[in-house]
Formats: C-alpha cells, sequence, structure tokens
C-alpha cells in the first residue's frame, strides 16, 4: 500500500481547559473523497484545522508527504468584495509573488463561471460565490483538498450540484478531498469513506465505507449502494448520540 498524502496519529486538541478532540487517528489516500459527520461540537473542524496545520494539537502528529500541496475551502466564500471574480481567483497566485490570469480562468471554468470574471461578489448568489470561492482554492493546483461545511448555507438543489462538482473533479485529477459536513446524504454522495465522530471530546466511532464504480449524479442517490451507505450512517451517528445521551 502506497503512503498515504496526510495522515494524523493520536490527535489531541484542547483549547484552555476544553479538550475538543481526543485519540484522533485517520489517513486519506490520493485521490480519496473522506469526509467526517458528528453532532454539533464534537471536533470535526478541529481536526480539519489540525489537518491543514492551522490547529497544533496538544497530543499527537500529522504528517504530511513532502508533495503535498494543499487548498482550504471556508463555510464562508469569503471573497474580497473590492476585487472581481477573476482578481479572487488570482488572489493564492498574488499571493505567492506571480499571477496567471489564463490557470485562474480555467479554474473558472471548470466551476461553471467562466462567463463571469468580471462580476464582483455582490453581484453573485451564494451558490456562485462558493464555486469562485472552489475556483480560488483550485488555482493553486492542489492534492489536497480541505472543505468545512461549505455548503451549510445552500438550498438542496445548489448543495447537490456543488457536491457534483467536486466530487467529479476529484475524480477526474485524482485530487484527495477531506470535507466535514452535518448532511448525512451529502457524505454519502460525496465520498469514498464516512468517518462518524462521537459527541465531545471528538473521536472516531466508525467508518463507513462506499463501494461505486462511475460518476455519481442523481441515479446514484437512488440506488441501493447510496441508501443502505445513508442507513448505516444514520444508525452510527445515532449510536454515538445515544451512548453520550445516556
Amino acid at each position: 500500500m502506497s503512503e498515504p498524502l496526510v495522515a494524523a496519529d493520536r490527535l489531541r486538541i484542547v483549547f484552555d481547559d476544553f479538550e475538543a478532540v481526543r485519540d484522533v487517528s485517520l489517513s486519506v489516500a490520493d485521490g480519496e473523497v473522506v469526509t467526517l459527520v458528528g453532532p454539533s461540537g464534537c471536533g470535526k473542524s478541529s481536526v480539519l484545522r489540525a489537518l491543514a496545520g492551522l490547529e497544533t494539537p496538544a497530543v499527537g502528529s500529522v504528517t504530511r508527504r513532502p508533495s503535498t500541496r494543499l487548498s482550504f475551502v471556508f463555510q464562508d466564500a469569503a471573497l474580497l468584495p473590492w476585487l472581481t471574480v477573476l482578481g479572487n481567483t488570482t488572489l493564492p497566485l498574488r499571493l505567492k509573488g506571480g499571477v496567471d490570469e489564463d490557470r485562474a480562468r480555467a479554474a473558472l471554468g471548470r466551476v461553471g463561471l467562466a462567463d463571469r470574471p468580471n462580476a464582483f461578489p455582490s453581484q453573485l448568489s451564494g451558490g456562485m460565490r462558493m464555486r469562485v470561492s472552489i475556483a480560488r482554492a483550485l488555482v493553486s493546483q492542489p492534492n489536497l483538498l480541505l472543505m468545512d461545511e461549505p455548503f451549510a448555507a445552500l438550498d438542496e438543489l445548489r448543495r447537490f450540484d456543488l457536491a457534483k462538482l467536486v466530487r467529479d473533479i476529484a475524480q477526474s485529477d485524482r485530487l484527495a478531498v477531506i470535507f466535514v459536513t452535518h448532511s448525512v446524504f451529502e457524505a454519502c454522495f460525496m465520498s469514498d469513506r464516512v468517518l462518524v465522530m462521537t459527541p465531545g471530546p471528538g473521536r472516531i466511532a466508525d467508518e463507513i465505507g462506499i463501494e461505486s464504480t462511475g460518476v455519481r449524479g442523481a441515479a446514484f442517490r437512488e440506488s441501493s449502494v447510496f441508501a443502505q451507505a445513508s442507513s448505516a450512517v444514520s444508525t452510527a451517528l445515532r449510536a454515538v448520540v445515544g451512548d453520550h445521551a445516556s
């Protein structure tokens, strides 16, 4: 088996006297889509931030392959209102000391915004703003994409469209994705594996693999594989919440 692209070993994350995460270990391979689900406050975002190097665990370690190129998409699109769509998309390149507008336009084309490079964020819908955020993440040509509930504020149809977009890009680019969501259906649609976390301090209580071939679309959401995975994840979530409540 090849070396994981990113791995966490026995993470414990503490904020002041509050223990957010306890003994979390996971690994993600090239091209794999892995989703963290769990009740609010279970430490999903803390794990994601630790994997990105934005949080330092009190115990444990995160290792990334030296060739890892990482991008992060947050819940808020966080676009700069005074920059155009193209300006926001080129921002990571500017911060690295160069601008490649052709690469940025190509990234916008991949998210369906090739015709809106000169628009400003205020002229876009919430779904379009998130597409710009995804394009901005892709312009650095990452092989690891971390996404923290990026579709939470969108309606169901737009969530499905963007979930399919990210899944398709992950497959075509062999892009590893670690995704955080509260939606069981979103997790099962996008993922190769779903990791279920307990209420805080969060631990990984269960792992559900989702076997499927080909491009995932509307037909996959009507398949027995999707139904079985959704049922398994829902059952695992009920189990961890029930254990906590008792």
